[in-house]
């Protein structure tokens, strides 16, 4: 009995030091090259990803705390999550009344669920690694014989077995570094998600601008347009002029109101598409937009945007992570045509002679199904192939639409410079003219009311074109995956 109770500890040692990790493969990070593992590290500790990683963990410490932990503390409403709601008032959005661009993208990177939808996959991708690279459980085999424990004529007969199963070198690696590719693409999807964010929410910035400058400049039109029509009716009661005059002044000015209708329309889309980036209710009262965007810088030369952004553009991150994972499953299928081990220890006491109860062995698979394996190499080939034409695809086709947006930019550019330099100044001389012409009687008060409403025209694409110049520079900074001015 001695003997056998030495040999089952010597099996069950044998059994948990061969289920023990390996210390260099503890962390997927350390499976790749120092050149990726860094620019994961640099992906996965951004401003916006923290922030929401934090929400999953009371103990900022874990960073290795399951999401399932989080989902099992967190109250349910009719079976569903709840997500949080944006913390703070409306000073976080404007500290001075007035609407920030940049705090509303930060707060809409922050607080928007699809961030959390990525996090939640990054985080499930993350912990397939420690699956993958375990082993299997050491088994543990015992049977007896009942018929000999209730003779003296024989001894008990019984048999303890533990047996630990093994696969071909190489192979737990190949797993971890197959997985820790498949995490990395996700961590570079919640990067894209955060610049398509950012994006979204400088387009609803920009429409809100947009169409809140325009309400005001409709209030200044149908304050100069009761002017002219005060100015036909003194004319009209020295009988200077016809009724058309003051009839065709309140045509525009009814024009202006419906107008009006028209911007007020606008500004509470734009605002309840921000609401909703923000992740809260569409009608939430906003704070109202600045009365001028700001001056951005001139964007860097096309050729030194397409450098960073092969550099930078997360989506082409994700593509290469997702080649070196089918990388690994390719090595992976080739591995599968070699064996997998099984070691055991055995003390079996069915046999009557001692020396022989004593064992130790290894069962070994034999793999004679070529034409499953060659499938599953042909299989990995065709995906990795696959996964490059894809990279090469989307590096032509951002290559394309970063060219497009680049022309754009500086059409804008070009165009809000004319109005400002020449169109606005010579619109508002000829609406002066125009005044005193009608004045003096030698202009008609259609001629002035055309000039007027050239003018309110002008003004109005003056600020779409504003608008339109700085969403261009967003869809610029989507493009190349950084801001353009050089500014993190």
């Amino acid at each position: 009995m001695i003997r056998l109770q030495a040999l089952i500890v010597c099996a069950a040692a044998l059994a948990s030091g061969c289920a023990a990790t390996p210390k260099a493969e503890r962390a997927p990070s350390e499976s790749l090259s120092p050149n990726e593992s860094s620019s994961r590290t640099q992906r996965l500790t951004s401003v916006g990803h923290q922030v929401l990683l934090a929400s999953h963990s009371q103990d900022p410490g874990n960073e290795s705390q399951p999401i399932a932990q989080a989902v099992q503390e967190a109250p349910a409403a009719n079976g569903l999550l709840p997500i949080p709601r944006p913390v703070g008032g409306a000073e976080e959005l404007a500290p001075a009344g007035i609407l920030d661009e940049d705090r509303l993208v930060a707060q809409v990177v922050a607080c928007n669920p699809s961030i959390q939808v990525m996090i939640a996959a990054w985080e499930a991708a993350s912990l397939r690694y420690p699956q993958v690279i375990a082993l299997d459980d050491p088994m543990l085999d015992v049977s007896v014989g009942p018929g000999s424990w209730a003779r003296n004529d024989v001894e008990s007969a019984y048999m303890v077995m533990a047996s630990q199963k093994l696969p071909w070198p190489g192979k737990r690696q190949l797993r971890a570094a197959e997985t820790a590719a498949e995490a990395d693409a996700e961590a570079s999807r919640i990067e894209d998600t955060q610049l398509r964010l950012a994006e979204m929410a400088k387009r609803a910035f920009y429409d809100y601008f947009a169409a809140s400058r325009k309400l005001t400049l409709n209030s200044d039109n149908l304050r100069e347009t009761r002017a002219f029509r005060e100015t036909a009716e003194e004319k009209l009661r020295a009988n200077l002029v016809a009724q058309q005059d003051v009839l065709q002044a309140d045509v525009e000015l009814a024009l202006l109101e419906r107008r009006k209708n028209e911007l007020q329309r606008q500004i509470k889309v734009a605002a309840a598409r921000i609401n909703t980036l923000l992740h809260r209710e569409a009608l939430h009262p906003l704070p109202p937009p600045p009365e001028t965007l700001r001056v951005d810088n001139e964007p860097p030369a096309l050729a030194e945007l397409r450098d960073i952004a092969l550099q930078r553009r997360p989506d082409l991150a994700a593509l290469s992570a997702q080649i070196r994972a089918n990388q690994a499953a390719l090595e992976l299928a080739w591995k599968e045509f070699y064996p997998d081990f099984e070691l055991y220890a055995k003390y079996d006491a069915f046999w009557q002679e001692h020396p022989l109860r004593s064992a130790v062995g290894v069962n070994v698979n034999v793999p004679l199904s070529k034409s499953r394996r060659c499938a599953a190499v042909r299989e990995a080939e065709s995906r990795l192939l696959q996964r490059r034409a894809e990279y090469n695809w989307l590096v032509d086709e951002f290559s394309n639409q970063l060219y497009a947006n680049y022309e754009r930019l500086l059409e804008s550019r070009r165009t809000l410079r004319l109005f400002h330099d020449q169109i606005i100044p010579a619109a508002e001389m000829n609406v002066e003219s125009a005044r005193a012409g009608y004045a003096a009687g030698n202009v008609d008060f259609l001629r002035l009311i055309e000039t007027q409403r050239q003018l309110i025209e002008l003004r109005e694409q003056q600020v779409e074109t504003d608008s339109n110049c700085h969403r261009r520079l967003a869809e610029l900074q989507r493009a190349a995956a950084i801001p353009v001015d050089g500014q993190e």
